[in-house]
């Protein structure tokens, strides 16, 4: 079981908590003085979709939730209100024009699979986006690079999704940046996130799967 026709998706939402200075595990401070560190009341965020395969990683994909974020096609609630989260639309924009796109890159052309969480928008979002897809490439007469959804993912597993793995990585190596800027923030992000190297993450899964089996779901060391 290697999964290697499948693209592990998500969404991560990551904070500009520190500008200009590197983090440390253990901050270091004179005896008798208290810890003074910068935090600022209402961070900065970027927040972004991306996709891992065994090829590479893809683009991060804005979404709204970003700060300063304002996107060509304006996404509304059901009440009509502005969203401030994704909505269904603009998670179907994401797939059919970002993640879509890629996975028929990263995987030659050939048929593959999307992994992705069970939240509603995305179910939703997903059956509509893959029958639009693969029926384009069906009126383009492309006999490969069609996207099947994976079912059934369990709820609560991040344990089993190797992105949460790449979502830490790049937290933990963004934080050693010292970045300055908002903007440089998220373009050290982006090539963190690019230059992850997916093998062993992949080789991993079917320990992942028989861990997740022996402790009858609970946490395992992945």
């Amino acid at each position: 079981c290697s999964f290697k026709n499948v693209m592990f998706t998500d969404r991560c939402k990551f904070y500009f908590l520190h500008p200009g200075e590197a983090v440390q595990p253990s901050p270091w401070r004179y005896s008798g003085t208290s810890r003074e560190a910068y935090s600022p009341t209402h961070p900065a965020a970027l927040n972004v979709y991306g996709g891992v395969t065994p090829a590479g990683t893809t683009e991060l994909f804005t979404v709204t939730g970003t700060t300063g974020y304002h996107p060509s096609t304006s996404y509304t609630t059901k009440a009509g209100s502005t969203a401030r989260a994704p909505t269904t639309k603009e998670y179907y924009d994401v797939l059919m024009h970002g993640l879509f796109p890629a996975g028929l890159r990263l995987f030659h052309g050939k048929d593959w699979v999307l992994q992705q969480d069970n939240d509603p928008i995305h179910k939703k979002a997903s059956e509509k986006a893959a029958r639009d897809w693969n029926e384009a490439l069906r009126k383009a007469r492309r006999h490969g690079g069609r996207v099947q959804i994976l079912e059934g993912w369990p709820a609560n597993s991040p344990d089993l999704s190797i992105i949460e793995n790449c979502w830490g990585i790049t937290k933990s190596r963004v934080l050693a940046c010292r970045c300055d800027t908002m903007a440089e923030f998220t373009k050290q992000i982006q090539e963190i996130f690019a230059h992850i190297d997916p093998t062993p993450l992949y080789r991993s899964i079917p320990n992942r799967i028989k861990q997740c089996i022996q402790k009858k779901g609970d946490r395992t060391h992945h």
